[in-house]
């Protein structure tokens, strides 16, 4: 399960589109630690599951050893509620107000820039995040909009509340007949994958599918449950994700073939 901290100072608002991310501290083991803080509105994570994805995908991406900022659960409690400047109060009114989902801020990272010679491409496991960017439908890994941070050596990813969104029953029935649902071209890293040698296509994505046959989806159990709690997720979502999840591991050989297949 995720742990839950309590905000105990607000620090400022982050460039994020609508959701206008707070940087706050939270209280870590008595310890002040600063937090980037999503702030849903209740529809958002009420009727599109926004809290429940970023979940799940976290959680998903770290048994792939993709990395992610260490996430956590927030509460704004009482007392740092009225300690807010008037506007940030205003903002909070349609917003959720139960738990809201907060990673741990990357000290001294800067946004990925595609501008990076390919060379140092490869440096990064490109490839794995392509197909699990697949596996969990997430459209929001674009040259516009990355949703990648890097510092040295290491590169995270954030940002998954559109994931899972195009995940039913007709995904499924798609993916049988072998029709793939997927923006594949607005991808970040497609145009690189797909203009590498056809020999080493071949070879693409040995480690995702070996990853994938070793994952027991019930690592998801804990997380929902705690989600339900907390009324953050519910079980007809749940349960269609984890079935689907369940039927790519059955077939992971035949998404492998797919996604080998979109690179030409």
């Amino acid at each position: 399960m995720l742990p839950i901290y309590k905000a105990v100072s607000f620090h400022s608002v982050l460039k994020g589109g609508s959701t206008r991310p707070w940087l706050v501290l939270v209280d870590k083991n008595s310890r002040p630690k600063p937090y980037v803080v999503k702030l849903y509105k209740s529809e958002n994570v009420d009727r599109f599951h926004f809290i429940a994805k970023e979940v799940y995908a976290s959680v998903l991406a770290d048994k792939f050893g993709i990395k992610t900022p260490p996430p956590a659960l927030i509460e704004f409690p009482e007392h740092f509620r009225s300690s807010l400047a008037f506007a940030n109060k205003q903002f909070l009114h349609d917003r959720n107000t139960r738990l809201n989902f907060s990673t741990e801020l990357i000290e001294a990272s800067f946004p990925f820039q595609m501008e990076l010679h390919r060379d140092y491409l490869w440096k990064y496991d490109v490839e794995t995040l392509y197909a699990f960017d697949n596996l969990i439908k997430n459209g929001d890994r674009t040259d516009r909009k990355p949703n990648l941070l890097m510092r040295a050596q290491d590169l995270f990813v954030i940002d998954h509340e559109s994931a899972f969104s195009s995940v039913n029953d007709q995904t499924v029935e798609m993916f049988d007949q072998n029709q793939w649902v997927y923006h594949k071209g607005a991808h970040i890293f497609f145009r690189f994958l797909r203009d590498r040698g056809v020999s080493v296509k071949r070879t693409f994505f040995k480690e995702f599918l070996q990853v994938l046959n070793s994952i027991n989806m019930d690592i998801l159990d804990p997380y929902h449950e705690q989600l339900l709690e907390h009324q953050l997720d519910d079980e007809l979502h749940y349960h269609q994700i984890k079935e689907y999840l369940c039927h790519m591991q059955r077939n992971s050989e035949k998404l492998v073939q797919i996604l080998r297949g979109e690179l030409g």
